[in-house]
């Protein structure tokens, strides 16, 4: 009965079985490859936006000293440099600064939008907007 059993799974296991079984390996090592190079483009990408992002510290003539983390005894040196600097990010310019009662903060323009028949529009501040506020909200459609 073992014996009968033992060959009967061989030849399903040989059989279309065998088949069925590499196919889904196969599956499951592209989708993993898929992953692992998906995976290696992410890198890429952070490596090279990471090398601009260094290059344009670079191009400002900043320290070295602001490429590492600062000891205690740099400490005081960092602050100095850091207020002194401007860099301009894909975020816009940074500069810490004092303004309105804040201490070292990157002064930058916040923006309020609305969504108007489904396109953003800038409501304020004045100087940059793009479009009158809707004010009270109407209420879903």
């Amino acid at each position: 009965m073992i014996a009968g059993a033992f060959g009967e799974a061989l030849r399903v296991f040989w059989g279309p079985g065998l088949v069925f079984l590499v196919a889904i390996v196969w599956i499951i090592r592209r989708v993993i490859r898929a992953a692992r190079t998906e995976s290696r483009l992410e890198e890429e990408r952070l490596r090279d936006w990471m090398k601009g992002e260094v290059a344009q510290l670079q191009s400002t003539k900043a320290e070295p000293r602001l490429m590492r983390v600062p000891s205690a005894s740099d400490r005081e040196k960092t602050r100095e440099l850091l207020k002194a600097g401007k860099w301009d990010t894909i975020d816009g310019p940074v500069k810490f600064d004092e303004y309105e009662g804040y201490t070292n903060q990157n002064k930058h323009q916040m923006l309020v939008e609305q969504i108007q028949d489904g396109k953003f529009v800038t409501v304020w501040p004045k100087e940059f907007q793009t479009g009158k506020p809707i004010w009270p909200f109407p209420g879903w459609k």
